[in-house]
């Protein structure tokens, strides 16, 4: 974490942290078991299936979901 003061606004939404964070080269499964056991909401991660950045993500309805960058 930068900080736990604010740390800029944008356009009337106000920033309150911000974490610096790696990127790991992993599959989709282990991305999703990374994100469970640190217990995050979302996992940013370099897609060893696809070659591709990608975000897991839980979903409001227990599921999970997963954007790539095309």
């Amino acid at each position: 974490m930068i900080g736990s003061a604010s740390v800029g606004s944008t356009k009337g939404l106000e920033i309150i942290e911000e974490v610096a964070h790696g990127i790991r080269d992993v599959s989709v499964e282990t991305a999703i078991v990374l994100m469970e056991d640190e217990e995050h909401n979302f996992m940013l991660f370099n897609n060893t299936e696809s070659g591709k950045l990608s975000i897991v993500y839980r979903r409001a309805d227990g599921n999970y979901g997963l954007l790539e960058k095309f």
